[in-house]
């Protein structure tokens, strides 16, 4: 007998999210928890990096770079500047699903610690206003 398929609930109300609603990517670099992260499919890179632990106190979230491919197969490389999509509190950057994210790391300091902090905490309130939203959406 084969396997109907995987369904995962999850209790948003009376709403079901299934399993095939999530996706992975690749987070790359100076980062807390790097390596490979899965979210909502509606879920942006300021959402997925929230997600890897934020920023490691060497990375600058004024340039996130972007790998991915096109529909004939060609890579695309864009470099993202997550603190502006945030600050400004601008719809976040789709990713697609090849995506992989890479933060690199900087010999100048991009901002100092105190700021760093306060960036962090803006994005965990960005991050959750998106959530909810998606939350009620789904509702």
């Amino acid at each position: 007998m084969k396997p109907i398929g995987f369904v995962v609930l999850l209790i948003c109300g009376l709403s079901c999210v299934r399993a095939d609603d999530f996706r992975g990517v690749q987070i790359f670099g100076n980062l807390i928890k790097p390596g490979s992260h899965r979210l909502h499919t509606e879920a942006g890179v300021a959402e997925f990096l929230y997600e890897a632990g934020w920023y490691s106190p060497e990375a600058c979230p004024r340039h996130v770079k972007i790998k991915s491919k096109d529909a004939d197969g060609k890579t695309i490389l864009e470099r993202v500047d997550v603190h502006a999509i945030v600050i400004n509190n601008w719809p976040d950057h789709p990713l697609p699903d090849d995506a992989t994210v890479f933060v690199p790391s900087h010999n100048f300091p991009c901002m100092d610690w105190k700021e760093l902090k306060g960036f962090q905490q803006t994005l965990q309130k960005y991050v959750e206003a998106i959530r909810e939203s998606r939350k009620s959406t789904l509702q």
